[in-house]
């Protein structure tokens, strides 16, 4: 990885065949635990950010706390995966 940013990671594309062009680009790539939510609204991340890092800190109670608010199904699917 070149650099992250939550929730995503930039990966450095190299080309892939020796006579294409030198030039390289940066790849854009979610977090597997903010995949398909790259569309959410700014407070609605910082919720799935919040409930991913009391998740990983094991304080689960706090996890529930940050996104008890938010009604989207699509989030809380994905937040099903992380656990």
């Amino acid at each position: 990885p070149v650099a992250i940013s939550v929730p995503y990671i930039y990966f450095l594309q190299l080309p892939s065949e020796e006579g294409a062009a030198a030039s390289s680009s940066i790849v854009t790539v979610s977090m597997r635990d903010f995949a398909g939510l790259e569309n959410v609204d700014a407070a609605t991340a910082a919720a799935l950010m919040n409930f991913s890092y009391y998740l990983a800190c094991g304080n689960t109670d706090d996890a529930y706390k940050s996104v008890k608010g938010v009604s989207s199904k699509g989030v809380w699917e994905s937040m099903a995966k992380m656990c």
